[in-house]
């Protein structure tokens, strides 16, 4: 079972103290991550390499989506 599957069914409880770094060079892959990781992870830092290729706007996605 990954991760977010665990996630979601409530055996794997997000820790506030973790925070994925999303060091990857598009919003595709930084999103495809978020997805991936589902509830497992609450909070994220958005890389220089991401924010040149339009972290900003990932930055707004994930805090729409509560993260």
């Amino acid at each position: 079972m990954a991760l977010a599957d665990l996630a979601r069914a409530g055996v794997v409880k997000s820790d506030p103290r973790l925070i994925v770094a999303l060091d990857v060079p598009t919003r595709a892959e930084a999103e495809g991550l978020v997805d991936r990781l589902g509830d497992a992870v609450a909070f994220y830092k958005v890389g220089l390499q991401l924010l040149a290729a339009g972290g900003m706007e990932t930055a707004r996605a994930l805090k729409r989506r509560g993260r």
